[in-house]
């Protein structure tokens, strides 16, 4: 019952502002993408994929911020589910005009982000490598055919039932996620 406060003023930030607080950029949560990006690459535990190692950074950062939304995102589903992760990050980014780390790491887009640092390190090394090599194809080839139809957004309808999710107009399941096309998302930004 200590929590229904917290909650509450949760819920009024996103009403009044239409997202949730940026989650603290304390030591112990999520400060953006670099911080992240940094963290994983230090840990020994983290398995390496050579060839994403050696790309430029600026290309190696965004194959980073869309495979961590991938496996945190997706890792228990479908290689279709974790591609369409990527791809609803592609789609946004071609929307707003931005890049694909800030998309991800947008305040209350997605909840991973929330999380606590520590608790963000891949620890499944043949996950990760699958989702750093659908990354780096979803970030690198433009013509990549879209399995989401345009999708902006997706949840898990075992886990959640979004009030935003009534606005999109297409739907469809893949894997565990329902992706959704929210035409007006991204629009004038």
């Amino acid at each position: 019952m200590k929590n229904i406060p917290v909650v509450m003023a949760l819920g009024l930030a996103l009403f009044l502002t239409g997202s949730a607080p940026m989650a603290d950029t304390g030591s112990r949560r999520v400060g953006g993408a670099d911080a992240l990006i940094t963290m994983v690459d230090r840990d020994p535990r983290v398995a390496r994929d050579r060839f994403i190692d050696a790309l430029a950074s600026a290309e190696r950062r965004q194959v980073m911020c869309v495979a961590l939304n991938s496996y945190f995102e997706a890792r228990g589903s479908t290689a279709a589910d974790r591609l369409g992760t990527a791809m609803v990050v592609r789609n946004r980014a071609q929307r707003t005009g931005q890049d694909f780390c800030t998309i991800v790491f947008a305040p209350a887009q997605f909840s991973w982000t929330a999380m606590p640092r520590q608790s963000l390190i891949p620890r499944d090394g043949a996950m990760w490598l699958r989702c750093l090599r659908e990354a780096y194809a979803v970030v690198t080839d433009r013509d990549m055919h879209d399995i989401t139809g345009g999708a902006t957004h997706f949840y898990n309808p075992r886990v959640v039932r979004p009030a935003w999710a009534r606005m999109a107009s297409s739907s469809q399941m893949i894997g565990a996620h329902r992706y959704l096309v929210i035409d007006h998302w991204g629009r004038g930004r």
